[in-house]
């Protein structure tokens, strides 16, 4: 999909009756290698809409802090462990955990809220000591799941038993997305998934969302 493409998704997420949609989350892959970040994340502001960028804060650049720092717009990580080997283990760099690490520090010092998903994925990775290092670098918005059976991390077939929460659409196609929400398969697939509360999904949370907006 074109930048234009998703221009029009979040058109139609505008559309929708009041509160169907209350924010555009850019997700990965990893969105900051994505050429039209700023440029989308600034259109669904325009627009009203808060703005969540998921990110593996490997790779920023100047304009991206200028974008992360506007009203509307959170931030969050994945984090896996505070030993660089076992961080390097699940993401596949070896300097992965320094990177990210240094720009969690830099997001804080420059104000931007942040929260941060702990994923258990391998043995070893030592999530309690993960978590008190995010403490003491000042982030207070942790969330800790485990990897669930359904997309690269389904072995064999995936179960939507591994689902949970129901307040979130993730858009792969270039269709309307009032039909698509609209759709009777939609409804069926919505109501097979376990309602929130039943987990708290430790990449995906609403609560990172915060005030602003314009």
């Amino acid at each position: 999909m074109t930048a234009d493409d998703w221009e029009r998704v979040i058109d139609d997420a505008h559309a929708l009756p009041v509160d169907t949609v209350q924010f555009i989350q850019f997700i990965g892959g990893e969105p900051t290698l994505h050429p039209e970040l700023r440029r989308l994340a600034c259109y669904a502001l325009g627009k009203g809409l808060k703005v969540d960028v998921y990110t593996n804060l490997v790779h920023v650049t100047p304009e991206l802090w200028e974008l992360f720092s506007l009203p509307g717009v959170s931030l969050g990580t994945s984090w896996y462990s505070a030993d660089p080997e076992r961080h390097a283990d699940v993401t596949g760099s070896k300097g992965s955990h320094a990177r990210t690490r240094a720009n969690i520090a830099e997001a804080l010092r420059r104000g931007t809220t942040i929260q941060a998903g702990i994923v258990e994925v391998v043995d070893g990775q030592t999530t309690a000591t993960a978590r008190e290092e995010l403490l003491a670098l000042g982030v207070t918005d942790i969330h800790t799941d485990r990897a669930r059976g359904v997309g690269r991390a389904a072995h064999g077939i995936p179960n939507v038993s591994e689902l949970c929460g129901r307040g979130h659409a993730a858009i792969t196609k270039d269709e309307p997305l009032g039909e698509l929400l609209g759709e009777t398969r939609w409804g069926e697939i919505v109501g097979s998934i376990p309602a929130q509360g039943v987990c708290t999904p430790a990449d995906n949370n609403v609560t990172r969302c915060r005030g602003g907006g314009r």
